[in-house]
């Protein structure tokens, strides 16, 4: 049965499903890392961990950094950064 479903039936890398997210990734990227810079002055990582604090306050610094996707020693030095 043929398919018309470029996602279902991937014929170039633009069908991908994994490829148009990682250009919407790319893309939105910047303009949020321009947004946290120039606008509030905190890093990507420390709007990441600041947006899930803001959902669930009081979480331990193991559930932020599984979270943000960082190591335990990377969330440490961030919630040192925003705590300064």
């Amino acid at each position: 049965m043929a398919t018309n479903d470029r996602l279902a039936d991937p014929q170039h890398q633009a069908d991908l499903l994994l490829y148009r997210l990682y250009r919407i990734h790319v893309t939105a990227g910047r303009l949020v890392v321009h947004l946290c810079e120039s606008e509030f002055g905190i890093t990507r990582r420390e709007w990441r961990i600041l947006s899930f604090l803001a959902e669930r306050e009081g979480a331990l610094s193991s559930q932020l950094a599984e979270h943000a996707m960082l190591d335990r020693a990377r969330t440490s030095r961030t919630l040192t950064s925003l705590a300064s």
